[in-house]
């Protein structure tokens, strides 16, 4: 799960004889990011100052800095922005038919990650989350003996 930007991308594989299958079928793409985060927290700051918009870079830079005055608000927004992207796997992905871990990477694992915690108790972070998935198609790449060069 590569939770970014403007989206949420989800790569299942299913592993036969110790090597990765990509399983197309529950591979998607949620249009949730972080910018859904921004997004509602811009609108709230907004109402709560009484001015008609805040920009995006101050919402984002709010969220990220912690400012204690929208920490709640901050709190709750994230919550539900995990909540969509838990409901969207269980929508698309594989199910509770099949044994599953999930690996959360993207700079919106780093940001979300206590929230992603209560949600999916199994989740395993990436150290270098937020560079993860290139790094990750890479060995992919490797593991299923894909040269682009060929």
């Amino acid at each position: 799960m590569d939770i970014g930007y403007r989206t949420t991308d989800f790569a299942t594989f299913e592993y036969t004889k110790s090597k990765p299958e990509l399983i197309m079928e529950y591979s998607f793409t949620a249009d949730i990011g972080m910018v859904s985060v921004f997004r509602v927290l811009a609108d709230k700051i907004a109402d709560k100052n009484g001015m008609f918009s805040v920009p995006l870079e101050s919402a984002e830079r709010a969220y990220l800095d912690g400012q204690q005055e929208y920490l709640d608000i901050c709190q709750a927004i994230s919550e539900e922005t995990v909540n969509h992207i838990a409901e969207a796997y269980k929508l698309n992905g594989p199910g509770k038919d099949r044994k599953t871990h999930i690996i959360a990477a993207g700079g919106g694992s780093v940001a979300l990650k206590d929230y992603l915690v209560k949600r999916f108790p199994n989740v395993i972070f990436l150290a270098d989350a937020q560079f993860a998935n290139a790094i990750g198609f890479y060995n992919i790449g490797t593991c299923l003996d894909i040269n682009p060069f060929e």
